[in-house]
């Protein structure tokens, strides 16, 4: 005599089959291929200027930003130290820049700084890009470290630091 499938048997059948039946039509449904925009159609840097950067200077520039970073101790909180380093760097090169302050804790803050490109379409006046971060960390146990974690120690190539990856690196690139 043939048992019945239990109730439990029942459900995990079904919910294999319902994912399975997901995968097969995100497949199919994703196999067309993606277009992209290359590089000439979203690039304005003039490849005659491009030439004439200095990319090993902006590597050491970016470099210094981030240990600097790395060296703040922002963890969780006090992100205003941050906002005021960026927002002397930003307005040096010509960009506007507003910091918001926490109402009740100025030590926690918001900076947001705008470019507007000279000549701009007015066609393109409302679109444009949003880069975003954070500069707070979490606690950090020194002792699990191979460098100190609020150093920014350049060694081997590579920036040691709390945040350096999530998220002072990226605000540096932004």
């Amino acid at each position: 005599m043939s048992e019945k499938p239990s109730f439990l048997k029942k459900v995990l059948l079904g919910a294999a089959g319902i994912l399975l039946l997901i995968i097969v039509i995100t497949i199919f449904w994703t196999a067309e291929p993606l277009e992209m925009a290359g590089p000439d159609e979203y690039t304005t840097l003039d490849p005659e200027k491009a030439d004439q950067i200095d990319w090993n200077q902006i590597t050491r520039e970016a470099t210094g930003y981030l240990q600097d970073l790395l060296r703040m101790r922002t963890i969780r909180g006090d992100e205003d130290q941050v906002s005021q380093y960026l927002k002397k760097i930003l307005e040096k090169e010509g960009i506007a820049v507003r910091i918001y302050k926490h109402p009740q804790d100025p030590s926690r803050s918001s900076l947001v700084a705008e470019i507007i490109p000279e000549n701009l379409d007015p066609e393109l006046a409302d679109e444009g890009i949003i880069l975003t971060g954070h500069s707070d960390v979490v606690e950090v146990n020194a002792e699990n470290w191979k460098q100190p974690p609020f150093s920014g120690a350049l060694v081997d190539g590579k920036i040691w630091g709390r945040g350096a990856i999530d998220m002072k690196g990226h605000v540096v690139m932004g």
